[in-house]
């Protein structure tokens, strides 16, 4: 797993030239959807990144640990927690780069087509459903990396009990009979703490990334309220005005 530093996408001149973009046209909507993605995506590969170290950190304690059975099933655990974490980065990176082409059409339309263009592709790049979608690989990572820690977990209260030797650990995980060979419990306990670690780094992440789609959807439900409000106040006021020529006396009844 290999942590590469990158710009962030706000820092980026393309983005932030869509982002004004779409201020000079007055298209707030569309600009506060692509500013709270940008937003989301920056701080998930932040965090991302947060947990490639953890995982790094992971391999170094066991690479600490003498060759037993213990340390080939930690081994085992590390590598399905390290595939669910990868697999959020795939998803991470390919929404990232959705994101960059999205920005190049966008500009390419509007300078071709005009704003109008800019607000179809736009609404087409489906923000809050990109960022559930985001949300939704959270919960899949979060889950899996806890699974494996549970196991960890086990590993560790087992030997525990049984004063250090990983005798009927390897019977509880892969029903075989293992060799009496010491564990270094420390060392499992420290796998463990950082599993941990990363299932709730990625749990903010998830809760972060339902915020932001909280946001867009008061946002959304906030411009059809209002829309709505200034329906029924036309509709008020043209109901007070027909009320007003109803009222009028008709000339003709007063001879």
């Amino acid at each position: 797993m290999e942590l590469v530093r990158q710009i962030k996408l706000a820092e980026q001149p393309n983005i932030m030239a869509l982002l004004q973009t779409l201020e000079d046209n007055r298209l707030n909507k569309e600009k506060q959807e692509v500013e709270a993605l940008v937003s989301c995506l920056d701080n998930m590969e932040e965090q991302y990144g947060k947990i490639l170290g953890e995982m790094q950190g992971i391999r170094e304690e066991l690479g600490k640990m003498g060759e037993s059975q213990t340390k080939i099933q930690l081994s085992d655990i590390t590598g399905h927690a390290e595939q669910k974490v990868q697999e959020f980065g795939e998803q991470l990176k390919k929404m990232k780069e959705n994101l960059v082409k999205s920005e190049k059409s966008a500009m390419k339309q509007c300078k071709e087509k005009g704003a109008t263009m800019l607000k179809k592709v736009v609404s087409g790049m489906k923000i809050p459903q990109a960022i559930s979608k985001l949300k939704n690989a959270l919960f899949k990572a979060q889950s899996g990396v806890e699974q494996q820690a549970i196991k960890a977990g086990a590993i560790r209260q087992e030997l525990q009990s049984i004063g250090g030797h990983t005798r009927n650990v390897g019977k509880m995980l892969i029903g075989k009979e293992a060799k009496e060979i010491p564990a270094d419990t420390a060392s499992i306990g420290k796998v463990e703490k950082l599993l941990l670690r990363v299932v709730k780094r990625l749990e903010k992440m998830e809760q972060s990334a339902e915020k932001t789609r909280g946001k867009l959807e008061q946002f959304v439900t906030g411009k059809q309220k209002s829309s709505v409000k200034m329906e029924l106040n036309q509709l008020k006021k043209q109901r007070t005005e027909t009320g007003k020529i109803l009222a009028l006396p008709d000339k003709s009844m007063e001879r």
